[in-house]
């Protein structure tokens, strides 16, 4: 048993890195298309209550370390133990905190399918008395190369309290969880998941999740593409790790989600002295594979797929809308009928504002300012993304107030 001081990087020699192909892993902030970022919203971090603490302000405050692993080494006879083993020089995010799980078991990734709902492995979560231990939180990320996002607000944290799925075995391997309370953080929107047909080898697929326990990562490449499917499974070149399991695995094409990640090849190596580092394992694109549960492969998901509310057009905003033209606003929605919505000007309902359209014949200066619209049928809501709008009038625009 030897401990390791986590504070300098190992030396690499040009060892080989642990993906398929290049390494497609890229943080949240250095993703510019709105469709990934969408996607990344939609997908949060599955960790033990333990590690989030709540403050007097009401926000939460995530534990963090330096990256560093424990690396049992086997020989014939004994089992070695080291402690604190860092990256060696070049691994990829080396620098980057990962969640201090303490003598935790581990970390999964999960993603909203409802506005109350989240998916994730089936080994991720045991049963209801498990959910009481476990936080999902949305928006651990980098928010530049060098600054992770630790704090939270309350809105980003939940917990799990009923099952409404779950099956471990060698064939399936999902949760179903309802949350605490629906998710009405702006810019989440449950994502949209793969209802019927088969999926084709060869279709381009990517991943969101927490590799290792480090803040979220989108991971899309041109040549990571389905390789094999099965009957409850398919097989993908994702660069993925241990971490990932629970994450939405995504049609590139469509933004479908198309399964759940469930297993993968092995990690890291250990580089022994005198370098005493690990590094990622690598295989070729067309070598193995990560495991993936097929979403279509779910017996609830009919249920799910039948009644969740999403929004796939988003209203948007206007700036220097004549005074007396018309104004309108628009929002498309998915799920089953019937549906109802309800507009807001500042989060304040507006009477008889209650189609798919918001129309405003002649607009005024009092018509201007913040605008959601809330939509929901039978089994929940989702609420849009703001849409600002000024009136202008004499040349002057007029945002409108902050407040109603």
């Amino acid at each position: 048993m030897q401990t390791l001081e986590p504070a300098k990087q190992a030396s690499l020699d040009g060892q080989p890195k642990a993906i398929y192909g290049s390494d497609d892993r890229k943080d949240t902030y250095a993703v510019q298309d709105a469709n990934l970022r969408r996607w990344a919203a939609a997908t949060c971090v599955l960790i033990p209550s333990s590690t989030v603490q709540l403050q007097p302000d009401g926000t939460y405050d995530l534990k963090t370390k330096p990256w560093t692993r424990t690396i049992k080494v086997e020989s014939p006879g004994v089992i070695t133990t080291y402690y604190g083993v860092v990256p060696c020089l070049g691994e990829p995010f080396a620098t980057q905190p990962i969640v201090d799980l303490g003598e935790s078991q581990g970390l999964c990734t999960a993603f909203l399918v409802m506005p109350d709902v989240v998916m994730t492995a089936g080994h991720c979560v045991e049963d209801v008395a498990d959910l009481a231990d476990k936080r999902f939180v949305f928006g651990f990320e980098m928010e530049d190369a060098n600054t992770a996002v630790t704090k939270f607000a309350a809105d980003r944290v939940y917990t799990g309290v009923e099952l409404l799925g779950r099956t471990r075995n060698n064939e399936l391997d999902y949760a179903i969880i309802r949350l605490d309370r629906t998710v009405m953080v702006e810019g989440i929107v449950p994502l949209e998941m793969r209802s019927e047909g088969e999926l084709a080898e060869g279709t381009t697929v990517g991943v969101v999740g927490h590799p290792s326990a480090l803040p979220q990562k989108i991971s899309f490449g041109e040549n990571t593409r389905v390789t094999g499917v099965g009957r409850f499974a398919f097989v993908a070149n994702l660069d993925t790790y241990g971490g990932n399991s629970g994450s939405p695995v995504i049609n590139a094409d469509t933004g479908q989600v198309e399964g759940i990640l469930v297993e993968g090849q092995n990690d890291f190596i250990f580089d022994p002295p005198p370098r005493w580092c690990f590094y990622s394992d690598r295989y070729l694109d067309s070598e193995c594979g990560e495991t993936v549960l097929k979403i279509t492969a779910i017996p609830e998901l009919s249920e799910l797929v039948s009644l969740a509310p999403s929004i796939i057009e988003q209203p948007i905003s206007q700036a220097a809308v004549q005074s007396g033209s018309q104004l309108i606003l628009r929002v498309r929605a998915n799920g089953t009928a019937p549906m109802s919505y309800q507009w807001q000007l500042h989060g304040t309902d507006k009477p008889g504002a209650n189609e798919a359209s918001f129309i405003i014949p002649t607009a005024t200066i009092a018509d201007a300012g913040s605008y959601r619209v809330m939509v929901s049928n039978s089994r929940g809501s989702v609420i849009s993304s703001a849409s600002e709008v000024s009136i202008a009038s004499g040349g002057v625009s007029t945002f409108g107030n902050s407040s109603p």
